[in-house]
């Protein structure tokens, strides 16, 4: 049984600058309480090296808990969200190959966490993601 996870109530880091690569190349936030918190916000911060690629794509599940299992949530922006290479290369930062935004879900469980996938990254197309949530009462 997983453990009692973390409040949401103040900003919490789900992901810190995670290298995805041709080794690493999914990830597993820990899991986070947000029983009194009616919204969450996810600030999304990508940045991309290497040569623009659009095959090379990065899933991130939001996975709420019902007491024994995960279960993924598929409504709303978090049906497909994903990065692929080439949009982080080419974001709107002119020069940066960094993309920033932030989503927001209204809470329908007690407990969520994040489950990241990028399984196309190489050695020399990489993603680096950090992910972090703000609830709000």
């Amino acid at each position: 049984m997983p453990g009692q996870g973390s409040d949401v109530g103040k900003m919490q880091t789900l992901l810190n600058a995670v290298v995805f690569n041709n080794t690493k190349q999914s990830e597993q936030s820990a899991e986070v309480l947000c029983v009194g918190y009616r919204k969450v916000t996810f600030l999304v911060d990508i940045t991309a090296a290497g040569t623009a690629d659009d095959t090379i794509e990065t899933q991130v599940y939001l996975q709420v808990y019902d007491g024994s299992n995960w279960f993924d949530v598929v409504d709303g922006p978090f049906a497909s969200w994903e990065y692929d290479h080439a949009q982080v290369t080419n974001a709107p930062r002119p020069g940066s190959s960094q993309l920033r935004e932030a989503l927001s879900w209204e809470v329908s469980a007690p407990k969520f966490r994040l489950d990241v996938r990028s399984p196309e990254t190489t050695a020399t197309k990489t993603l680096t993601v950090t992910i972090k949530a703000i609830g709000v009462e």
